[in-house]
């Protein structure tokens, strides 16, 4: 079997990360290779997964799990479990893989209270919104309605967040989402309607935003009033928006949001005044 050249391959490794030059001598070599030593040194802690870098988890050293020790302090190699980093970013993609479920677009899971820009005649929405969200409210069916642009909606996402962090079953939808989902689930594409349906009447904390963004028809309306009809009767945590006139929606619908043991209906006076902020504070 053929020996390993070493001064060869260290020659050849030099030249290929530009160190040196080829032709030049062997004593030039070895100054390039201590001084690429030098400055690359091995790592203090050497990952399992990459030799060539520091170690993230020192328990583990990266492999994401470890041998318990005996009584006597020597490895059992007969028992294994997850180590602790492994358990923590199986709980951040578990996190992040329930906070998508939410239907919350990423781009907007900053929203919060916090950020909303208090302006004139939204002050009634707002507190709404934060006793709602912060599961105070004495109501369980809120409709906030006004002109567009002036803040329902980031309401809306703040209010789903702040309860999906106490780790109830959140969704987040646009009243032309829901109606594009059933539409396809009618011509048998995936889910069926009872499904999407479903998953609206009965989550802890539902957001139907935006109604009316879709052409009205009786079907669309009778989707809404089932929906709303089920969670004010199993009093479920539901948040409304919409920039139509309420004297437009069905009777049936607004007779359940004037309810004032149940409901509460809820004007948003303030202007559409988005193009006064930078984008994504509304």
């Amino acid at each position: 079997m053929k020996e390993f050249d070493f001064p060869k391959a260290k020659r050849h490794f030099l030249e290929r990360v530009g160190y040196i030059e080829s032709g030049v001598s062997d004593e030039d070599v070895n100054k390039a290779y201590m001084a690429y030593q030098k400055e690359h040194p091995p790592p203090l802690t050497p990952s399992r997964e990459d030799s060539s870098r520091e170690a993230e988890c020192l328990i583990c050293l990266d492999v994401g799990w470890v041998y318990p020790l005996r009584d006597d302090g020597t490895v059992d190699a007969s028992r294994i479990k997850p180590c602790v980093c492994y358990e923590t970013r199986h709980h951040d993609e578990m996190e992040e893989y329930k906070l998508g479920q939410t239907g919350i677009p990423e781009a907007r899971r900053m929203y919060c209270f916090e950020s909303f820009v208090p302006v004139e005649g939204a002050d009634e929405a707002f507190n709404a919104a934060v006793l709602l969200g912060q599961g105070r409210a004495s109501f369980k069916l809120l409709l906030i309605y006004g002109f567009p642009g002036n803040g329902k909606t980031h309401l809306a996402y703040s209010a789903a967040l702040l309860r999906h962090r106490t780790g109830e079953k959140v969704r987040f939808i646009t009243f032309a989402e829901l109606m594009s989902r059933l539409r396809r689930a009618m011509e048998g594409l995936g889910e069926s309607t009872s499904d999407v349906l479903d998953e609206m009447k009965q989550c802890d904390f539902l957001v139907l935003d935006d109604l009316g963004a879709s052409k009205e028809s009786e079907w669309t309306e009778g989707v809404f009033e089932e929906i709303v009809n089920y969670r004010y009767a199993n009093e479920l945590d539901t948040f409304v928006t919409t920039n139509k006139d309420i004297k437009s929606l069905s009777e049936p619908i607004i007779s359940r949001f004037r309810d004032g043991t149940m409901s509460k209906l809820v004007r948003n006076t303030a202007p559409d005044y988005r193009p006064k902020l930078k984008r994504g504070k509304v």
